[in-house]
């Protein structure tokens, strides 16, 4: 059990819909890359890491998720332990039919 009213406020939203993205690659558009976030969220300053993806680095995308209209997809870094959460618009999915429900851009 989760509370997710605290003093009228909603604090906590879900269940979530994660699609899984089978560890299909990307790469990172964002010209001054992208910070590694430890949670899909970017207003909250826990989540943030020291951890950088450099502008067109190639990436394992795992999961995405949709919160309060923001796509969010967790990525790895292949053959490092970087993992994190970015926002999907920072990246491009290779091979991906961008029309296609359920995935990212």
């Amino acid at each position: 059990w989760v509370f997710d009213m605290k003093d009228g406020r909603q604090m906590v939203e879900g269940p979530l819909d994660a699609q899984p993205l089978r560890s299909m690659s990307a790469t990172v558009l964002a010209a001054e890359g992208v910070q590694l976030l430890a949670a899909p969220c970017s207003e909250a300053s826990w989540a943030q890491t020291k951890r950088m993806l450099l502008s067109g680095a190639k990436v394992n995308a795992l999961v995405k998720v949709t919160i309060r209209g923001n796509d969010w997809i967790e990525v790895l870094k292949p053959g490092t332990s970087m993992q994190g959460w970015v926002p999907a618009e920072s990246l491009e999915l290779d091979n991906a039919v961008l029309s296609s429900p359920g995935w990212a851009r």
